[in-house]
């Protein structure tokens, strides 16, 4: 388990950083088995100022990225309203309105909601509950933005509250019960300091029922990402190749899939 005091810098919550297995303490629960990092401060403010150049300059993976979860979702929800939660620069926004979605998304980065309104996407500077998008919604989208959250359990509640009754949300976030997460221990990719609550199945399973929500459908997610973005990352797991940042440009015009069972992939519906 990682136990790596925290590097609190603004720079190790971007997305694409990739200082893994830095971690304030972590701890299971005796009766929930959550497990949890001891977080200080308040994590918004971490993210307010936030900006990653890195992560927008592979905007056409996560377009790709984006395009594979709404048509994940448009298997139980082919259309309606929907809300984003953590859209960043607001690639799934995008994608959602192209297919026809009333689309809006929300997060708490400053610079990242300016440029996606800047790119003419509606996404809100801000954090739930709002009331600006007090819904209610056909879908709900978090993807990756659960382990973020120390409250996780209020963030579920208010988004059922937002959905409209019968309609669904959809999330991911890493399963901390995985094979990836045991054979690597503190070194897996998603023991971050950005990271503050790992579910498993089980654990995520458990809080979706009693915040409310049905369980429709847990997959494994196959992710895309540039050719070089992905390298790189793999060098940090090589002694001798940590120091490579960089690789041609031109590998990072070639997305790639990825699914290393290491991450949960939800559909629930809220029942009423």
């Amino acid at each position: 388990m990682a136990t790596t005091s925290a590097r609190r810098a603004t720079a190790t919550f971007a997305i694409s950083d990739f200082s893994y297995g830095v971690t304030a303490p972590l701890f299971g629960c005796s009766c929930c088995g959550l497990v949890q990092a001891v977080a200080t401060g308040n994590l918004v403010d971490e993210y307010s100022d936030l900006d990653d150049p890195a992560y927008l300059a592979t905007w056409r993976a996560r377009v790709r990225q984006a395009e594979s979860l709404v048509s994940f979702a448009q298997r139980f929800v082919r259309t309606g309203t929907h809300l984003d939660v953590g859209a960043a620069y607001g690639a799934l926004v995008a994608v959602a309105a192209a297919r026809g979605f009333d689309t809006t998304g929300i997060d708490p980065s400053v610079p990242m909601t300016e440029e996606a309104r800047r790119r003419g996407l509606p996404v809100l500077t801000g954090t739930l509950p709002d009331i600006r998008v007090a819904g209610p919604y056909d879908l709900v989208t978090a993807v990756d933005v659960l382990e973020h959250i120390a409250d996780p359990m209020g963030l579920l509640r208010t988004i059922h509250a937002i959905t409209r009754p019968q309609r669904v949300m959809l999330l991911a976030t890493p399963d901390v019960e995985s094979l990836a997460a045991k054979l690597l221990g503190h070194r897996w990719w998603h023991y971050r300091v950005a990271h503050v609550s790992y579910f498993s199945q089980v654990t995520l399973a458990r809080a979706l029922r009693e915040s409310g929500f049905t369980l429709e459908a847990i997959v494994c997610p196959t992710w895309y990402l540039p050719l070089g973005y992905l390298t790189v990352r793999g060098f940090s797991y090589l002694p001798g190749l940590r120091h490579v940042k960089r690789l041609p440009a031109a590998l990072d015009r070639v997305t790639v899939s990825l699914n290393l069972m290491d991450s949960l992939l939800v559909v629930c519906r809220r029942a009423g």
